[in-house]
């Protein structure tokens, strides 16, 4: 009966024979292998790799810190001697010309011969609404050196709208209070110490909100200060009449959320609100919404109408 068990077809000992040579086969690899590619070699290529891959990040080290150091060299220099550079011979080539320093730009700046850090200390002050009345005033510009002034003062010409300081609050020629909800640009550039870009702000606020319900809004109007409000404050005003209201039984969810009060969900909320109550009568029912909150109900109610 044993004999059986070692019995095998033809097939069973193809098979045996094919798997007994590719174990031989891989033995003899796993065996071989070292030989033809000895271990030590790849060591050594990986060290002498990592070796160069050292030196290189050294060197990258070094090269930064030497631009470090004359990064900074530099900026000591020249901050002791913001002028030096005109030394080379480039002194001579400045073209003076007259010039306003309340309209003059940057490129006109530079092109007298003033610093660039100068130049931005004028525009930076001029962008605030400040304005050289005087020269003296011209000269009190950060960084102005006596000598640079009275080379430049010469050709100083300052418009007559410049001349005098206008006080905004005694003035009898300017019509104050401005009403926030009627004045235009120009007008309310009388403001003193509000610029363009404020400007652009508040008549942005106004369209968006439909007008102010009173001056103390300007506090909610992008890029103004504490200061700036403090200013002008109480020299504005604001008619309740001339707001633009919602029709809050019309209006679309795109046009309820166009307010700076609402957002896209509470929006959706009074618009819900209204597809499922049918006609809206008053803010009061707009109290029972979880999305809005009793302060921002007490800002809507001057801007909502429900006829």
């Amino acid at each position: 009966m044993w004999k059986d068990f070692f019995f095998f077809s033809g097939s069973q000992r193809a098979g045996i024979i094919v798997l007994t040579v590719l174990i031989i086969f891989a033995v003899v690899i796993s065996v071989g292998l070292p030989v033809f590619l000895p271990q030590h070699d790849v060591i050594n290529y990986d060290t002498a790799f990592l070796e160069e891959i050292e030196r290189f990040q050294a060197s990258l080290v070094q090269a930064d810190s030497a631009q470090k150091e004359n990064r900074q060299r530099f900026n000591r220099y020249y901050t002791q001697y913001p002028d030096r550079g005109k030394q080379d011979g480039k002194t001579e080539n400045i073209q003076r010309f007259p010039f306003d320093p309340n309209t003059l730009d940057s490129v006109g700046l530079t092109e007298l011969g003033i610093p660039r850090y100068i130049v931005s200390n004028i525009l930076r002050y001029r962008s605030k609404g400040g304005y050289f009345s005087t020269t003296e005033k011209f000269a009190a510009v950060y960084g102005m050196r006596p000598e640079l002034f009275a080379d430049l003062q010469p050709f100083i010409v300052i418009e007559n709208n410049y001349l005098k300081e206008v006080d905004l609050e005694a003035s009898s020629t300017l019509a104050f209070p401005v009403d926030l909800n009627m004045a235009d640009s120009t007008q309310l550039l009388q403001l003193k110490g509000l610029s363009r870009g404020m400007v652009r702000s508040v008549l942005r606020f106004r369209t968006a909100s439909g007008g102010f319900v009173d001056p103390g809004q300007l506090k909610e109007v992008y890029g103004m200060t504490d200061e700036l409000y403090n200013r002008i404050r109480p020299l504005c005003t604001a008619n309740p009449a001339a707001i633009r209201k919602i029709m809050v039984n019309q209006a679309s969810v795109d046009k309820l959320r166009a307010h700076p009060y609402l957002n896209f969900y509470q929006a959706k909320a009074i618009y819900e609100l209204r597809r499922r109550k049918g006609k809206l009568e008053s803010i009061d029912q707009l109290r029972h919404l979880d999305e809005l909150d009793e302060a921002t109900l007490n800002k809507l109610t001057a801007y909502f109408s429900f006829e």
